[in-house]
């Protein structure tokens, strides 16, 4: 199995109490082979095991390669949220509803950070039109006080799917070098 695969595998099988014994495993991988997947890995874990400055510098690294995944985004909304930056993650999950409009977490963790801000009609706007974009009886729920409100997490299988698109676009913008006299050109 190789090193991405172990570590997402261990991230989704093992038990949240038991994460902090497998991190210097999966980062003594990373310092083996260096792998965006596995940044976001150890991100994730150190944000599950509340150690947010570490879960923030690893999210910040892996960055370039998942900045057009929407659940990336709502993960990082949901660090900055629980590091008390609510701005921050509202804009974090701004942006993946910007990317995917039928995210009903990223509406309802939107509109749950305006509720913690004590602004409960723009919470409730906000629900209004998740309820349009999203099939979720959650939304309702939310408007109608009928359940109290909560973050909802981002699902761990959905974080770390693989970003074919992003991988795709980088490697038709790289040049490739070729050697001129691999091509009959003197050198």
């Amino acid at each position: 199995m190789c090193i991405r695969q172990f570590s997402i595998v261990t991230l989704l099988t093992t038990e949240e109490k038991n994460l902090s014994s497998i991190l210097p495993l999966i980062k003594e991988n990373l310092e083996r082979c260096p792998d965006f997947h596995t940044q976001l890995v150890i991100a994730r874990i150190y944000y599950l095991i509340k150690k947010f400055p570490d879960s923030y510098e690893y999210f910040k690294s892996s960055l370039e390669y998942w900045s057009y995944h929407p659940p990336f985004w709502i993960a990082l909304g949901l660090l900055y949220f629980k590091n008390d930056q609510p701005e921050d993650a509202t804009v974090a999950f701004q942006r993946a509803i910007y990317m995917n409009q039928t995210s009903s977490t990223a509406w309802l963790n939107l509109g749950y950070a305006y509720e913690s801000k004590y602004k409960l009609e723009h919470a409730k706007q906000i629900y209004s039109h998740g309820m349009k974009q999203c099939k979720n009886d959650e939304f309702l729920a939310r408007i109608n006080g009928v359940k109290k409100s909560e973050m909802i997490e981002v699902d761990n299988e959905e974080l770390l799917q693989q970003v074919p698109e992003t991988a795709a676009k980088e490697y038709i913008r790289t040049i490739p070098y070729i050697d001129g006299e691999s091509i009959g050109i003197p050198g």
